[in-house]
């Protein structure tokens, strides 16, 4: 994280817009919409939790550790996508999740686009990975559409998908 320790995103959350989507902070005005569709390590989070998820993607934000996306739609919030665990070696991870009401729409495509290009031009990262589940079809569409190669690795569960800088 030392390169992007004073980088701009880190002194003002970027705000993202696509053609549909504006990508944002989500704030504590944000839980409910949250609680629909939020999950950590695999399990549903409980609503009454999710104000404590929030707070942690501030803190990792502040840290300097990871960027958290909102993804609205007509002005509500229906997903999540962002760069988690740190930067390490100009490196990041990208993950995302989507409330199921708007799957199979090209919505997480407008945001993984505009995630990506903000992660490789803005940040000047030189690769980006995701972990997902080998049977999530949509998930592994989503990344191979993008470039992401499947590196053969696994953790845990996860397969993990890689993608380096075009630039």
């Amino acid at each position: 994280t030392s390169e992007l320790i004073n980088h701009p995103c880190f002194k003002q959350f970027p705000l993202l817009r696509t053609y549909r989507l504006r990508l944002s902070e989500i704030t504590m005005k944000d839980a409910s919409d949250f609680a629909v569709f939020a999950w950590k390590g695999g399990e549903r989070i409980p609503e009454k939790e999710v104000p404590i998820l929030i707070e942690l993607n501030e803190q990792l934000y502040d840290e300097k550790s990871a960027i958290n996306w909102g993804v609205f739609y007509e002005d509500t919030l229906i997903g999540a996508i962002g760069f988690y665990r740190g930067f390490k070696d100009m490196n990041g991870e990208v993950g995302y999740v989507l409330n199921p009401k708007y799957w199979s729409m090209g919505l997480m495509s407008e945001a993984m686009e505009a995630v990506l290009n903000f992660g490789f031009k803005e940040m000047k990262l030189k690769e980006i990975w995701a972990y997902t589940e080998p049977t999530n079809g949509a998930s592994v569409s989503l990344l191979e559409k993008f470039g992401f190669n499947n590196s053969r690795e696994l953790f845990e569960k996860y397969a993990i998908y890689k993608k380096k800088t075009t630039l």
